[in-house]
Formats: C-alpha cells, sequence, structure tokens
C-alpha cells in the first residue's frame, strides 16, 4: 500500500507509493486551518482508525486553540473534529492509540500521563496512567482480537470420514446475528478440544485470547469484514486413530490482533 506521511512545518499529509518510494500527490494541503503551521502546532502524527478513516493530529496547540486532532477520508475529504480540549494548548499529544472499542489514548510526554478519549464524541474520559517517568516519547498497543462468539450464530455439520486423506470432515458456518458488521479476520478457536482428535492445518493457537493453548483456523470472507445478516463457512479437519467422538467448544475471535 501507500505510505501517507504527516509534515509538520508545512502543515499538510503526502502520499508515497509504498513499494518504490515515488511522491505520488499532497492528499490534505492544510490540516489545521487556524495555523500556518510549525514546530508545536503543524500536523504531527497520523493513522487509519478502526472505521477505516485519517486521524491526525498536531504536537500542541496553543492559547485558543484546543483543537488537537482531525478526521478525514482516505480520499482527504474532511469529516470533522475528533478532539478539542483545552488541555493541549499547554500541553503535549505526542502521539496517540486507538485503544479498546471506541477509545483512543494520547501520550502527553510534557506531564507524563496518557489520556482517554471516545472517539465518537471527543469526551474526556479520564487520564489512564499518570506521571510516567523518564520522558515517555511513544506509545504502542498490541492488539488482541476479540471474542465475538455471542454476535454469531453457529451451525457445525455432523463429522464425515474422507477415506482419501484418513481424516474427519466437518464443516463450521457462522451468522452475523447482530446489528453491525464485524471486522475480519474472523477464526474458530476450538477449545477443550478432546486428546483423542489432533485438528490439521491450522492456522495457530491462541496465546493472549484466553484460553490458550486452543488451536483456530481462519474463515474465508469475501471482504474485509462480516455484514450482519452474512455467512462464512470453513471446513475442519481431524485426525483421530481411535475413531470415537469429536468433542470441543466453538469460539468465534475478530478483528487484528493476537489470538
Amino acid at each position: 500500500g501507500n505510505l501517507y506521511v504527516a509534515l509538520r512545518n508545512t502543515n499538510r499529509v503526502d502520499v508515497y507509493n509504498g513499494a518504490t518510494g515515488a511522491f505520488i500527490k499532497t492528499l490534505i494541503p492544510k490540516v489545521f486551518d487556524e495555523t500556518p503551521g510549525n514546530f508545536f502546532t503543524g500536523c504531527s502524527m497520523l493513522e487509519f482508525g478502526p472505521d477505516g478513516n485519517l486521524y491526525v493530529s498536531r504536537f500542541s496547540g496553543l492559547t485558543g486553540l484546543s483543537v488537537v486532532m482531525k478526521r478525514y477520508t482516505p480520499a482527504g475529504a474532511f469529516i470533522g473534529n475528533v478532539i478539542a480540549d483545552s488541555y493541549f494548548e499547554t500541553n503535549l499529544a505526542n502521539q496517540f492509540v486507538f485503544a479498546p472499542v471506541g477509545v483512543i489514548d494520547i501520550l502527553d510526554s510534557s506531564l507524563g500521563s496518557i489520556r482517554r478519549y471516545d472517539l465518537a464524541t471527543g469526551t474526556f474520559l479520564g487520564t489512564l496512567a499518570s506521571n510516567i517517568a523518564g520522558g515517555p516519547t511513544g506509545i504502542a498497543l498490541r492488539r488482541i482480537a476479540r471474542n465475538v462468539t455471542s454476535q454469531v450464530q453457529i451451525t457445525r455439520s455432523a463429522f464425515r470420514f474422507n477415506a482419501s486423506t484418513q481424516t474427519y470432515v466437518q464443516r463450521v458456518t457462522i451468522k452475523n446475528i447482530s446489528g453491525t458488521s464485524i471486522d475480519g479476520p474472523i477464526s474458530i478457536a476450538l477449545d477443550n478440544l478432546g486428546s483423542n482428535a489432533t485438528l490439521t492445518a491450522v492456522n495457530g493457537t491462541t496465546s493472549l485470547a484466553g484460553p490458550s493453548g486452543s488451536p483456530y483456523v481462519n474463515f474465508v470472507l469475501s471482504g474485509p469484514s462480516l455484514g450482519p445478516g452474512s455467512t462464512a463457512t470453513v471446513s475442519l479437519n481431524f485426525i483421530d486413530p481411535s475413531n470415537t467422538l469429536i468433542t470441543y467448544t466453538s469460539r468465534i475471535l475478530a478483528g487484528v490482533g493476537s489470538r
């Protein structure tokens, strides 16, 4: 994909070819309208959010300039201000990270604090951490896939023995019964799989999305997400030399992040 670059001194966002590094275009000529842009008030950080839009922040505001983050479409059209907080008229908004669903965390290195905001309304939700010593300059979040089992209907077929592969095959279909799309990738984790069976062709084993140690397989989606009422299917293949009942508990994990 392409690279999006925030230019602080010129207060704009440019796009470069991610493979060759060649300049493509200026996407946003002027991010923060109320300032010509300089080291402190020009745009400094940007990231695509969970909604697919581009979020751009600036290092600091000045007296009377409380807007520190704006939202744009991927095409560069302005959507609206995200966070306007007088706190940043005198403090720094070094970096930000999209945290749990619906919130965003901003690191302030001047006081060593992490402030949390509602992503939809920009409402300040509280200080997540404070008095961080050592001059904090960066913030990152290791993402963990969400458990969306309650948002889907799971249908498991009967087991069928494949003589050519000597495996038992079961098709699992999920249907999104929630009112919103479920972001991919989407996986089925097999918790408490009986010791008599081994799942083959797995995509991995859960570690951070507990319980850990469960094999999982990814569904093949037709797009980046599973819309309301949509279905996805995967075939599970088991080796069971004992030819006894194969048992497990289904758990559906979704979204970018560790499983």
